[in-house]
């Protein structure tokens, strides 16, 4: 009986579950007037928002500059790791800055019939 007394008392104490942490993935944002990125005023679904922002044919805004004016109208600290899934993958300004590139760079064919040896 030693033994089981041992075992209870190793036994690690029963703790409540953690509460789970809030849904934020639908969150709106309202956009106030006269706002520096020069979006229309109104509401807007962050994850809606964030490619508006960085929808190369638009403003052009950086990640963290759409992080900062997303933090500033949300009144909550929003992370550059929400805009950066937001944006991955998709059209953005680094896409657009490869496509342009891909665009002017040469091709491996016109590069080996220019070069004579």
């Amino acid at each position: 009986m030693a033994k089981n007394e041992q075992t209870a008392e190793a036994a690690a104490p029963v703790t409540e579950a953690a509460a789970p942490a809030t849904d934020n993935r639908y969150v709106k944002v309202t956009v106030p007037e006269g706002n520096e990125a020069g979006i229309e005023p109104g509401e807007y679904k962050r994850v809606e928002l964030i490619r508006k922002l960085a929808d190369p044919e638009n403003v052009r805004f950086t990640r963290g500059e759409i992080a900062a004016f997303l933090t500033k109208w949300s009144g909550q600290k929003v992370a550059y790791q929400i805009v950066f899934q937001a944006t991955k993958g998709g059209a953005g300004v680094k896409a657009a800055q490869k496509a342009e590139a891909a665009a002017t760079a040469p091709t491996e064919g016109a590069q080996a019939e220019g070069v004579t040896a």
